[in-house]
C-alpha cells in the first residue's frame, strides 16, 4: 500500500519510512519535502492510499495540500503530523477532511495503531486534539 509522507524535514520522512517499512503490513512510501511536491505526486499517482501530512512547510503548506485533497481526492485519508497547532488550524484541517493528528514525538506503536484505525475508516483524535476541535471562543 502506497503511503505519501509529506514533511519538510528529511529526518521525519526517513523516520516514518523506517517505521512503516518495519511494520507487519505491506507499506511502500513516497516522499515529498513540501506541499507542491505532494500535490504534483497526487496529480500523477492514482494508487496513494494514505497521506501523512505536515502543516508548516515552505512553498505550499499542509493546509493548501489538504484543500487539494479535499477537492480532488477526498477518498485518500489524511493523518496530520504536528508538534502543536492552534484550535483554528485543527478545526480547519478537520473541516477539510483530516482523519487524525499525530504528534511528531509519537512512538512507532501509536503511529501504526493510528494508521490502522484511519485505514479502517475511523477518525482518531487524542483528548488534546478533540479539545482543540470542539473548544468555542468566549
Amino acid at each position: 500500500m502506497n503511503v505519501l509522507i509529506v514533511d519538510d524535514h528529511m529526518i521525519v520522512r526517513e523516520g516514518l519510512k523506517l517505521i512503516l517499512e518495519n511494520a507487519d503490513r505491506d507499506f511502500q512510501t513516497l516522499q515529498a519535502s513540501n506541499g507542491q511536491e505532494a500535490i504534483n505526486l497526487l496529480k500523477s499517482k492514482t494508487d496513494i492510499k494514505l497521506i501523512l501530512l505536515d502543516i508548516k512547510m515552505e512553498k505550499v503548506d499542509g493546509i493548501e495540500v489538504m484543500r487539494f485533497v479535499s477537492s480532488h481526492c477526498p477518498e485518500i485519508p489524511v493523518i496530520v503530523l504536528t508538534t502543536y497547532d492552534t484550535d483554528e488550524v485543527v478545526k480547519e484541517m478537520l473541516a477539510l477532511g483530516a482523519k487524525s493528528f499525530l504528534l511528531k514525538d509519537a512512538d512507532s506503536d501509536k503511529i501504526i495503531e493510528t494508521i490502522s484505525q484511519v485505514l479502517a475508516g475511523n477518525t482518531v483524535l487524542s483528548t488534546e486534539m478533540a479539545a482543540k476541535a470542539f473548544r468555542t471562543k468566549k
